[in-house]
């Protein structure tokens, strides 16, 4: 990697954005599992997601940008629920998302982003292998998409086995089977 990478990878802004996902998904998430945490983690995702593909191809830093903004807003639209499916029939890595418009909020981060691009010569960084971070990034962008928890419901006539990613899928399964959860 470059210097101007290297800078960037291990810059405080960076770090904190990717030690504030991490924690907020594998953490947060599993503790309070609410809408602050739902947004924290759009947040914190789009701004490291951004910094990261600028980093590998910095060429295209207008281009990245943009193209994260649509495909963002594409990803959290029901229109992307066939891309997904078609995914999740390979039998591949499966991914999850939910349906929310009001996440594309987040985008306010690129801004940011591209300003901490743009300044990367100026950051604030730890004496730290870029390699390390960048890892982490990619296990961050995986793990963000997979199912988070499995649960067991019994209703004293059987045991229902429910794959969720949030209280909302957890809760359309509740539904698809026909649980009173009142």
């Amino acid at each position: 990697m470059t210097q101007n990478i290297s800078k960037l990878f291990t810059s405080i802004w960076s770090l904190f954005g990717l030690i504030v996902l991490l924690v907020n998904d594998f953490v947060l998430k599993e503790l309070y599992g609410n809408w602050l945490t739902g947004k924290l983690s759009d947040f914190a995702g789009i701004f490291i997601f951004s910094l990261f593909w600028v980093a590998l191809f910095p060429k295209h830093k207008n281009k990245i940008f943009t193209l994260i903004a649509l495909l963002f807003i594409y990803w959290k639209s029901p229109f992307s629920q066939n891309l997904i499916d078609s995914w999740n029939n390979l039998g591949l890595l499966k991914v999850y998302r939910t349906v929310d418009y009001s996440d594309t909020m987040a985008l306010i981060m690129l801004p940011f982003a591209y300003y901490i691009y743009d300044y990367k010569e100026k950051l604030l960084t730890i004496n730290l292998s870029p390699y390390i971070p960048f890892a982490f990034c990619i296990f961050a962008f995986l793990a963000t998409s997979l199912p988070k928890s499995n649960t067991y419901f019994d209703d004293n006539t059987a045991v229902y086995h429910i794959k969720h990613n949030s209280r909302d899928s957890f809760m359309n399964e509740l539904y698809s089977i026909n649980l009173d959860i009142t």
